[in-house]
């Protein structure tokens, strides 16, 4: 999951998909709540480095419900900042105010 940050920070958008895949590959269908906040998290990153916003939406979005669930205030924090910042770039500027 970490790799798949890495090699987007670096554009490097192939690679980063295929750590993703790697990732999930290596968790197995039962992938717990706090590797999949993470997964979905670093798939949220690459579409946001693809400019492809709903995508990035939707996986900041489970990324988000999964760390309410465990209650990882930290991740909870960064999903709503990423969140943001696609709801002010497509101009959803309400919305930005109301995630929750």
């Amino acid at each position: 999951m970490n790799i798949s940050l890495c090699y987007s920070q670096l554009n490097d958008f192939e690679r980063a998909q295929n750590s993703l895949v790697e990732s999930l590959n290596i968790c197995g269908p039962h992938c717990p709540d706090y590797a999949m906040i993470q997964i979905d998290y670093a798939r949220g990153f690459v579409f946001l480095g693809l400019n492809l916003y709903d995508k990035a939406e939707a996986e900041f979005l489970k990324s988000y419900v999964y760390s309410k669930t465990v209650g990882d205030v930290r991740m909870q924090l960064d999903n709503i900042y990423f969140l943001a910042e696609i709801y002010i770039k497509q101009n959803r500027i309400k919305k930005s105010g109301s995630i929750s």
